[in-house]
């Protein structure tokens, strides 16, 4: 797994911490079960893209609660290797009265 700034700071994670590691093997919400068994159905599938909603708590200085959107796309490997996953995730406000 590799992530950029803006994954860092907005998750409290570090960059160092995350790379080579796989998305199961981190803390909640990222090994949810939910999401483990989409991106993994997506690529048994041979899907290129997929959608998820992911509510959770994150702990990066302070509890925050957050439903997050995610959109994954597989990048298939042109050299035979193995396919990359990029996960894109935004912030998901609630609307007036939700």
């Amino acid at each position: 797994m590799r992530s950029n700034r803006a994954f860092d700071r907005s998750f409290g994670l570090a960059g160092t911490t995350l790379a080579g590691r796989a998305l199961a093997s981190l803390e909640a919400p990222w090994n949810d079960p939910n999401l483990i068994r989409g991106l993994q159905g997506m690529l048994a599938e041979q899907k290129k893209t997929i959608e998820l909603n992911l509510e959770c708590q994150f702990v990066a200085g302070q509890k925050k609660k957050m439903k997050l959107a995610l959109v994954a796309r597989r990048i298939e490997s042109d050299e035979g290797g193995s396919d990359l996953l990029l996960l894109i995730c935004r912030s998901v406000e609630d609307g007036p009265g939700g």
